[in-house]
């Protein structure tokens, strides 16, 4: 197994304890909102609302209180979010953010402020609204998971599968290809399963008509590794194309689809990870590794080690 798996978890410590939802105003960016408040509320953490104002002027703007005004717009939107989601949710602790400065940036920067242990974000997400990706993924979406190394949840459109859920465990799909970097995400998995009821299912893809026996002894190793820190697991193996596998067995069975990627760097975003954000009907669960380097005494080489981005 890997680093993820060789570390204690701490279940108690490690709770998500505050919650972070960036907005544009649009309402395609307000699917994320009755996720992040249902998570709110049943983790008992805190949620931050937050919609970054531009520091650029339009060109049909004057010169004069432009940006205050914005900041103002911005404001009062988010209060009225937070007003909504108070009338569902009476006791969820709301806050509300404005930042001005580059999108992506600012909403990182208020998450490092909040101490957000959880991004959860719609799916189509545009984010500032200059540009847009075609298809299902907003350009707001597609920058967080690209540049965040805290833990993501991408809602797509009519997702109720988490809102709807409270009489179950929630079921996350976990799907590992033996390497540290997808395992990244298993520590975050049972912390969330500390205060949320969870059911994991481990599943392993081989290449069609292939065969793995070793593959399958692998995903039995972490599936006990998960139920001794508290989350039920099970394992599923199959064969084919890895996106299409994945992303069949989260609508058939899966309530959450939990992807541990490697360090955004700009030649590797993970190709198959965004077909994947871009095709699932089910939230997706994100946590990009980031890299350490630690220079080995006397040998003079440096090791170059994956770790969970995990606080």
């Amino acid at each position: 197994m890997g680093l993820a798996l060789s570390q204690k978890s701490d279940r108690k410590r490690a709770m998500v304890r505050s919650i972070l939802t960036p907005l544009d105003g649009s309402s395609a960016a307000e699917d994320a909102l009755p996720v992040a408040a249902s998570l709110a509320s049943r983790l008992g953490a805190r949620l931050s609302l937050v919609r970054p104002v531009s520091a650029r002027s339009r060109p049909s703007e004057g010169p004069s209180g432009v940006r205050a005004a914005r900041m103002g717009a911005a404001h009062a939107y988010l209060e009225e979010c937070a007003h909504r989601l108070h009338e569902r949710y009476p006791q969820l602790h709301v806050v509300v953010a404005a930042p001005i400065g580059l999108w992506c940036n600012a909403v990182l920067d208020i998450a490092a402020l909040e101490r957000a242990d959880l991004v959860v974000a719609a799916t189509r997400l545009a984010g500032d609204g200059i540009a847009h990706v075609q298809g299902p993924v907003g350009s707001g979406a597609l920058a967080l998971s690209r540049h965040a190394d805290l833990p993501l949840l991408f809602v797509p459109a009519q997702a109720g599968a988490i809102t709807g859920v409270s009489t179950r465990p929630l079921r996350v799909l976990v799907p590992l290809d033996g390497s540290p970097t997808a395992e990244a995400i298993l520590p975050l998995v049972v912390h969330i399963g500390a205060t949320l009821p969870l059911r994991a299912t481990v599943l392993h893809v081989i290449p069609a008509q292939g065969f793995s026996p070793a593959g399958a002894t692998y995903c039995e190793r972490v599936a006990r590794w998960l139920e001794e820190h508290g989350v039920p697991a099970q394992v599923e193996i199959r064969s084919g194309s890895a996106v299409e596998e994945i992303g069949a067995a989260a609508l058939e069975h899966a309530d959450v689809l939990a992807l541990g990627l490697p360090e955004a760097l700009p030649w590797r975003f993970g190709h198959s990870a965004e077909r994947l954000l871009r095709t699932a009907r089910v939230p997706v669960l994100q946590l990009r590794s980031r890299r350490t380097e630690v220079l080995v005494s006397e040998s003079g080489i440096t090791a170059r080690t994956v770790v969970p981005a995990l606080g």
